[in-house]
């Protein structure tokens, strides 16, 4: 019986993934389409074009972004916003610094 019930214990499992295992998470390389907008002009997107590649958490990207596309699914669209001190702080040589960054996002592929 304990044999028995030890199948169906790992079948069980196997046949089930972790929850949020299908999610972004740090350290996790995605492709993303995304459309950027700063006072609702867009600024930059590459919609119809190839995925932006990255590896989340590796500094590759401004910290908003990164945090903005953590615990999305392939397929999932998510519109946030990214402070100037989550972008590209309040003031220095970028154009986009002290503005506030809106960020409209599509997860393409997750790589785990």
């Amino acid at each position: 019986m304990k044999t028995l019930l030890l199948i169906a214990f790992v079948v069980l499992v196997a046949g089930c993934t972790i929850p949020g295992s299908d999610r972004v998470v740090p350290g996790d390389t995605v492709s993303v389409y995304y459309t950027l907008k700063v006072d609702n002009a867009v600024i930059d997107s590459n919609v119809g074009k190839t995925p932006l590649t990255f590896k989340v958490g590796s500094g590759e990207m401004i910290k908003g972004f990164d945090l903005g596309v953590v615990g999305m699914a392939v397929g999932e669209e998510r519109t946030f916003s990214v402070s100037p001190a989550d972008g590209y702080g309040t003031s220095g040589n970028h154009p986009l610094a002290g503005k506030t960054l809106a960020f409209t996002v599509k997860i393409a592929e997750i790589k785990k």
